[in-house]
């Protein structure tokens, strides 16, 4: 037999061991936008968000690029991207908007023209009550800089509602902006763009 059959098989039946040796955990999703994938790996996204509440946790997944990945369901979720939302929870996440996760918020809304094929409908959710939203087109300037061109601004958004923006989307080059100010009076502004590895919605604080 071989030093590698004879190093190995240990290894694998340990492997094997662990597996079985996992116990189902509950997580909490505390806020919406969360992404899915359907394997645990950032190419394999899925254009949904996971619900909001506790749930099972039935496999966990180290990736190759040292990201770990948990089960839910027939899904995937970034464990820690979900622990750093859970940690240092910001005062707006966004998602594209499905009508099924509103459930029931009031919204207010801009739509930036008629809908064709290049619009995207884009949903903003507050963790907590927020004033002073204001939502731009990004553009660069001759030297680079950002211009951030103002669309749509209203005086506050409750964390029990949401602002939906129905936009254009050219590619992964088109940007949007959005800011606000939170309960302490810190205000923030996030750009809002999409991945051009998986297509998924990107909320970067600048």
């Amino acid at each position: 037999m071989s030093l590698f059959k004879v190093f190995a098989m240990p290894v694998i039946a340990l492997a094997a061991v662990l597996g079985l040796l996992f116990t189902p955990k509950s997580v909490d999703i505390p806020l919406r936008g969360v992404p899915l994938f359907t394997e645990p790996s950032y190419d394999s996204y899925a254009p949904l968000s996971a619900d909001l509440g506790s749930h099972t946790i039935s496999q966990r997944i180290t990736d190759a690029e040292g990201n770990r990945w948990g089960k839910l369901g027939e899904y995937w979720v970034d464990l820690d991207a979900l622990e750093a939302l859970r940690t240092d929870t910001p005062p707006l996440t966004a998602w594209y908007a499905e009508s099924d996760k509103l459930g029931g918020r009031r919204y207010e809304s801009y739509s930036d023209g008629p809908i064709d094929i290049s619009t995207v409908a884009l949903a903003f959710y507050p963790s907590e009550d927020l004033r002073d939203i204001r939502f731009y087109t990004i553009d660069y300037g001759e030297g680079g800089e950002e211009v951030w061109t103002e669309l749509h601004a209203f005086d506050s958004l409750k964390a029990d509602s949401a602002f939906l923006a129905a936009v254009k989307f050219y590619g992964d080059l088109t940007l949007y902006g959005i800011s606000c100010t939170d309960i302490e009076g810190v205000s923030h502004r996030y750009l809002v763009s999409i991945s051009g590895r998986n297509n998924a919605l990107l909320l970067t604080e600048r």
